[in-house]
């Protein structure tokens, strides 16, 4: 579900009073301004993006200041992607078939190829006769 401009405006509300704001924005038009910008943004990916930000764990993102719209955006658009990503990865390693379970050995089976290890472990003669 695409974010609201309601959330949009709260989640900007929240990144301002974390975040030092640039000198030169107005206060008047910056909600309109992320709205407009934000309008495609899943409603959990601007909440995590917002999260991301206030916590400081947004890679390449300023730590100070709050990101300007198109950068906020494209920090977005990247955590939208690797969040598909790693759907896309689960959903595959789901369809894989389901790997059979290991079958029992049979105990005398295992103490022979302990020796058949064993074997080829011990040291041979240079001279080809038995060891």
């Amino acid at each position: 579900m695409v974010a609201t401009e309601g959330e949009v405006i709260d989640a900007i509300g929240l990144l301002s009073s974390g975040l030092k704001v640039s000198g030169h924005v107005s206060g008047a038009g910056i909600g309109i301004a992320y709205a407009m910008a934000l309008s495609d943004v899943p409603s959990q990916i601007l909440k995590q993006a917002t999260k991301n930000l206030l916590t400081g764990k947004a890679e390449g993102m300023d730590r100070t200041f709050m990101p300007s719209a198109p950068d906020l955006l494209a920090y977005c658009e990247k955590l939208h992607r690797d969040c598909l990503a790693l759907c896309i990865s689960t959903e595959r390693l789901l369809a894989l078939p389901e790997m059979p379970a290991p079958r029992e050995e049979d105990p005398a089976e295992a103490a022979a190829n302990i020796e058949r290890a064993r074997s080829l472990l011990k040291p041979k003669r240079l001279d080809g006769e038995g060891a």
